[in-house]
């Protein structure tokens, strides 16, 4: 479990090392929707010189751990109506909590607006299809992750 997290943040590190500018901000889950894998509040970070947007959010305590991670490829980027706009692209997923592990793919589809200058505010959905290993093994498992959230650009 240590390992998961210290990859997620190095991987966190080195691309903000590699980047010119940042957005940085929360993610937060839509449970009715299927929320977001493992921890349902994310770290929210993009990259302007990658097309790559990532999330890690964990919660720890004296008989709970969970721990979720998503990294997606915005292959497709475009302007909807004056403000409105919208990125899609190939992702990837793995949360951990309670007694199961769940890793996978997932297709996020967000709208996007840009109120004032540095503030992003965003709406997800994201169709996901993997494996869950807990108490029954589950494949394929197939949720669609809800979010919604917001980043500051830097």
């Amino acid at each position: 479990m240590k390992r998961i997290i210290l990859i997620a943040l190095l991987i966190v590190v080195l691309a903000t090392g590699t980047a010119s500018a940042m957005a940085l901000g929360l993610s937060f889950g839509v449970q009715p929707l299927g929320g977001l894998p493992g921890s349902n509040v994310m770290l929210s970070a993009r990259f302007d010189g990658m097309p790559f947007l990532m999330g890690l959010g964990f919660s720890v305590g004296q008989e709970q751990f969970a721990l979720g991670f998503t990294g997606d490829y915005i292959m497709y980027r475009t302007n909807l109506v004056n403000f409105l706009n919208l990125y899609a692209g190939p992702g990837f997923f793995i949360g951990v909590g309670g007694n199961a592990f769940n890793a996978g793919l997932r297709i996020p589809v967000a709208l996007y607006v840009m109120p004032i200058d540095p503030l992003e505010l965003f709406v997800e959905l994201a169709p996901a299809i993997g494996a869950r290993f807990g108490n029954p093994i589950t494949f394929p498992a197939i949720d669609i992750h809800g979010a919604f959230g917001f980043r500051f650009h830097f």
